[in-house]
Order: structure tokens, then C-alpha cells, then sequence
């Protein structure tokens, strides 16, 4: 339901008040894990929790810690992109998800200036992420290169990594093109986006 960049941000930006004893390098690995399950041909419903709370998982490894957090922030945004005053700013479209993902990643990546630490984190393959689902070591490897190279630099929305990532590019990218031009009004989208990042523990507490 998000991208890598808005998934790390959100993670950073909690991760010392919910994980603060978790090896964050494995919980960032972790919490974009589930992302590669078009890529490896993994079923959603086996990387994907609808009901996923952040207090059944301040247990878990890092590793999975992360990965279920995904699911946390995955059920947060969807609410988020359901809520009249930031829905209506955007055109119906089928890949609309595609273009609020990408906005929203736009937005939040100047919220973090430690990228190029996070990127060196993806460098590394865990055991668990082969162990999870029997996945080849290789096709780990890609598949952090691919994310890598998404969070090299800012997205920019008229060369979206974003189609590169779901290996669906130019249909994607055509639909975020149009989509981002085409939003009713950027800023107040932007502070609605904004404010996601800004009341993130309260609203993973809800």
C-alpha cells in the first residue's frame, strides 16, 4: 500500500520509541521485505496483514519486527488515502494508488538526510529473508538493488523508479505522469501528507 521511501521514513522516525533494542540495518531490510513478493512471485496474503497492530510485534526479531511493521503502515496509509479531503484531491484512475504512492514518497523523502546509510544497509542479505519463503539468495540480491537504486535519490515523478520496482514501468509511469499533474491542489495535499508524518505515533496507537 506504500513505497519503500514513505515505509523507511515512517519506520525512522518511530523506530527509537517502539524498537529502540532491534538491529535497525535488519528492521529497515525487514520492512521492505514484503515488497518483493511481486518480484518473487510471493501470494500477498503470505507478506500482507490486514490487522496488523504495532503492539503485537515489539516482540518479534528485527528482521520481522520490521516486516510486520510493514503491514502497520501499510493499514495506516490506506486509511490515510480514504479520507475525503486528500481522495478528492487526486483524478480517478486505475493506477491511482500508484500516484498517491509516489506523491507521498515525494514528499516525505526530505524528511530524512541519511539516506545514503540506509542504502548501505540493503547491501546486506539476511538469512531470514531466504528462510522466510525459500527464496534464491540471487534473487534477494536484485531485489535490494532494485530498492537501492529507488532510494538513491528523490523521486521525481516524470522518471518513476516506482513501475521499475512492481516490473510494470510504462504503464505505471504514464498513469503517474498524468496523476501528479493532474492533483487538484498540491499543497494542501502535501500538508495532508506532511501530517501523516508529523502525528505518526498517535495514529499508530489508535
Amino acid at each position: 500500500m506504500s513505497s519503500p521511501i514513505t515505509h523507511i521514513v515512517l519506520a525512522e522516525k518511530v523506530f527509537e520509541k517502539y524498537f529502540p533494542t532491534k538491529n535497525k540495518a535488519e528492521f529497515m531490510i525487514g520492512t521492505i521485505f514484503p515488497d518483493i513478493r511481486r518480484f518473487a512471485k510471493i501470494d500477498k496474503d503470505s507478506t500482507h496483514f490486514e490487522t496488523m497492530k504495532i503492539g503485537s510485534i515489539l516482540d518479534e526479531s528485527s528482521f520481522m519486527a520490521g516486516y510486520y511493521f510493514h503491514s502497520v503502515i501499510d493499514g495506516l496509509m490506506k486509511k490515510f488515502r480514504l479520507r475525503e479531503e486528500y481522495a478528492s484531491l487526486f483524478l480517478e484512475s486505475e493506477y491511482i494508488n500508484e500516484v498517491m504512492k509516489t506523491f507521498e514518497d515525494m514528499v516525505l523523502y526530505g524528511k530524512i538526510d541519511n539516506w545514503n546509510e540506509v542504502n548501505q544497509m540493503f547491501d546486506t542479505v539476511l538469512s531470514e529473508e531466504m528462510e522466510l519463503f525459500g527464496t534464491d539468495r540471487e534473487v534477494v540480491k536484485k531485489w535490494h538493488l532494485r530498492v537501492q537504486n529507488y532510494i538513491d535519490v528523490m523521486p521525481d515523478y516524470k522518471h518513476s523508479m516506482l513501475g521499475y520496482i512492481v516490473n510494470e514501468p510504462e504503464v505505471i509511469s504514464d498513469a503517474v505522469i498524468k496523476g501528479v499533474e493532474s492533483i487538484r491542489d498540491t499543497q494542501k495535499a502535501t500538508r495532508l501528507v506532511e501530517g501523516v508524518y508529523e502525528e505518526i505515533e498517535k495514529l499508530l496507537e489508535e
